[in-house]
């Protein structure tokens, strides 16, 4: 897995005749961190909704599903400050890799029995870019 996938692209970028610049761009990042982007109302913006993607599709990211970078221990707050040590991260690992390929699996068993993309698409957010 690669570390990030971090990447932002620049599609255009104009200048009106006033002085006004209009900035579009591409963002392609984990899609935990589009629930932040989205509650904070700095950007117009749009973003991909599972709804709209073919399973078959959604089923691809299973190759490479999303991991957290760093394995932070819980504490009261909305984040963590320290990080586990790498035989607790590698465990934790497992763990988070058992919930992804079962997510993944049941998402394929879901979408083979005729269930609609929309919601068997839901269950892969968590580990999907």
């Amino acid at each position: 897995m690669k570390n990030s996938i971090n990447q932002v692209k620049v599609i255009q970028d104009s200048l009106s005749p006033t002085g006004d610049r209009l900035v579009t761009f591409e963002i392609e990042t984990y899609r935990y961190i589009w629930a932040e982007v989205m509650t904070h109302r700095q950007l117009s913006r749009n973003a991909q909704s599972s709804r709209a993607v073919p399973s078959k599709t959604v089923l691809k990211v299973n190759e490479d599903f999303v991991r957290p970078i760093v394995y932070g221990k819980n504490k009261s707050g909305m984040s963590s400050s320290e990080e586990f040590n790498e035989l607790e991260s590698a465990k934790i690992q497992k763990v988070w890799d058992a919930a992804a390929n079962y997510a993944f699996a049941a998402s394929l068993q879901l979408n083979e029995l005729g269930l609609h993309k929309q919601w068997a698409n839901r269950i892969t957010e968590p580990f999907s870019k």
